[in-house]
């Protein structure tokens, strides 16, 4: 992980700065950070006590500046979720013994984010994202619908983005399986905005 981190601060260094995108811009923001994640809505035990985990998240997104206070977004992200679960042994000579299982999943997220610029370089953001377990898991959902609100600042080019995604449960899982968490996941990355083109509406004049 540390060498990954490296290397995309190594390409960051040899990109050109610039500010926020310009309204009509379509750009290219690959991105790296780490998740803090934990599942909820399983059947709580007396001897059972649950726990996040960090976990490395990696993906890039597709931004389009509609206008100088709206964006709108489309991304792919591999991120590393789950949960610890600390088990008090009181069956034990000793009752402050503990033993802990971490369940760790990976999952590729879709989000879709509309982004409002309160002011430059400063952005709220809020959407929807499917997002595609693809790693054995007995308590994680297969395929989950998850609502991302946070925020982002961008300083030229450098996008910083703080996201917690809120599972729904909305999509069943297996048949007899009624037992599987929602994702609680709270992310940080960093990510550097590349400018792919300009859009003109058709029937703009040419330059």
């Amino acid at each position: 992980m540390k060498k990954l981190l490296l290397l995309f601060f190594l390409f960051l260094a040899t990109m050109q700065a610039q500010a926020q995108a310009s309204v009509g811009t379509v750009s290219l923001v690959p991105h790296i950070g780490y998740n803090y994640s934990r599942l909820a809505g399983l059947s709580p035990t007396e001897c059972c006590d649950d726990c996040g985990l960090w976990g490395a998240k990696a993906g890039v997104s597709v931004e389009f500046q509609a206008s100088r206070l709206i964006a709108v977004s489309l991304g792919a992200a591999y991120s590393r979720q789950g949960m610890g679960y600390e088990f008090r042994s009181w069956w034990d000579y000793d009752p402050s013994a503990t033993s802990k299982i971490e369940e760790r999943v990976g999952y590729v997220n879709f989000p879709v984010m509309v982004g409002a610029y309160l002011f430059k370089g400063f952005a709220l953001k809020a959407g929807l994202q499917a997002g595609v377990r693809v790693s054995e898991s007995e308590v994680a959902k297969k395929v989950e619908i998850g609502i991302p609100v946070g925020a982002s600042y961008e300083y030229k080019g450098l996008v910083l983005d703080v996201r917690y995604a809120i599972g729904t449960g909305l999509v069943p899982t297996e048949k007899g399986s009624v037992d599987r968490g929602r994702n609680m996941v709270l992310s940080f990355t960093v990510g550097y905005r590349i400018p792919l083109g300009h859009y003109k509406k058709v029937g703009s004049a040419a330059e």
